[in-house]
């Protein structure tokens, strides 16, 4: 995994300055899947040096999704500073922008989190309610059964959060009231998940009785 990915293309005969905004976008993505394994190694520094090569390769509008996926990996090699800030909030706007749903969230809970550390308690809520309301939005939009299953479930970060939040206010009747809405709006995710699974394995099982019933009848009239 050593060495400039970038470099290693060029040195197959095509100068940077020529390559197409395909070829640089494959290598973006390279980049990128590098600076994620890179990451859970815990390898930071490299993992920062592949993901600012890939932010030279990304051309200066465009390419959200790409872009938002470098910058989110960036914030998380960067700490807790004002850089990591900068960078979730570029990846939040660019995952917007290219329906990044499950992106989005990711970068909202960080966000919220940053913000949270440097005392912006306001502010940290505010952004662990819309990542909430992302993961919300993107369980609905997940009418197939393999575009859910591409969901992480369970998805508790943000909702553990926010209910953390609000525990740590006056801890008036108000407030545990609001933290127990949020326990049991992530508990009504599970259950419709665990409904629309179930759903599906019957619609499965059903597809495949018509496919079998099918067959039978075929090989009967052939007899």
């Amino acid at each position: 995994m050593g060495g400039s990915i970038s470099r290693r293309v060029s040195r197959k005969g095509t100068s940077p300055s020529r390559r197409s905004a395909r070829e640089k976008n494959d290598i973006v993505r390279a980049l990128n899947n590098r600076a994620s394994i890179q990451i859970e190694l815990g390898k930071l520094g490299a993992a920062r040096s592949s993901l600012r090569e890939a932010l030279e390769l990304l051309p200066a509008q465009g390419q959200d999704s790409t872009r938002a996926r470098t910058l989110f990996y960036l914030a998380r090699t960067s700490g807790a500073g004002a850089s990591s800030i900068e960078h979730l909030e570029r990846a939040v706007e660019c995952a917007e922008r290219s329906g990044m749903e499950e992106l989005t969230w990711k970068c909202l809970t960080d966000l919220g989190e940053l913000y949270l550390a440097h005392g912006d308690t306001a502010k940290s809520y505010s952004l662990q309610h819309r990542a909430i309301v992302s993961i919300e939005s993107l369980r609905r939009l997940a009418g197939s059964g393999e575009m859910r299953r591409r969901i992480p479930d369970p998805v508790l970060v943000p909702y553990e959060r926010i209910v953390s939040l609000i525990l740590t206010r006056k801890g008036g009747a108000g407030d545990v009231k609001e933290a127990f809405s949020y326990t049991e709006r992530r508990r009504a995710q599970r259950l419709a998940s665990l409904l629309r699974e179930a759903m599906d394995r019957a619609g499965a099982a059903a597809t495949t009785g018509c496919s079998n019933v099918s067959e039978t009848l075929c090989r009967g009239s052939l007899l």
